[in-house]
């Protein structure tokens, strides 16, 4: 769950409406179809890491969880490469203030528009029970108002990789 039980959302910058807005896209992922707004779409100039060829993205709900605190980064490039991410806002407790501000500042992105995806993995443990992690030490820092986002890894040892969560 997130920070203090409560349900974190941000969305992308709505764009000014001039005329009449694309159409969403349904797109055949591994995760089944997806609704892809063109509002929701993002770049990321090089990649998650381990993907560098792939920088057009999308965030979509996942199919079949509407109320779903956990989106899904699809890239738009290839079907088969997408994450589960968890959308947390920049007063979280679980990155520092200090280390976020720096995060935005090393790609000019203001702040108070930005907010964080961390990455999420979910494992069935050996009772069968599904567990989820979320990766705080290389969390992709996520420009609204320009619909860009920059992977980040911070360098302290307060974040781990594998944080668990409680679903």
């Amino acid at each position: 769950m997130a920070p203090n039980d409560t349900q974190v959302s941000f969305a992308l910058a709505e764009p000014p409406v001039e005329t009449a807005p694309a159409p969403a896209e349904q797109l055949r992922t591994r995760f089944g179809t997806l609704t892809i707004k063109p509002a929701h779409k993002l770049e990321m100039p090089r990649g998650p890491f381990g993907f560098s060829d792939y920088t057009q993205f999308a965030l979509a709900d996942v199919p079949n969880q509407p109320a779903s605190q956990f989106r899904i980064l699809q890239s738009l490039e290839d079907t088969e490469v997408s994450f589960i991410v968890l959308p947390t806002a920049a007063d979280n407790e679980w990155i520092g203030t200090a280390d976020f501000e720096a995060a935005c500042a090393s790609y000019c992105f203001d702040p108070t528009t930005s907010g964080l995806l961390l990455i999420a993995t979910m494992r069935r443990d050996t009772n069968g029970q599904v567990k989820a992690t979320v990766n705080l030490k290389a969390p992709i820092v996520l420009d609204t108002a320009n619909q860009l986002a920059r992977q980040v890894v911070f360098t302290s040892d307060a974040y781990t990789i594998r944080h668990p969560l409680e679903l």
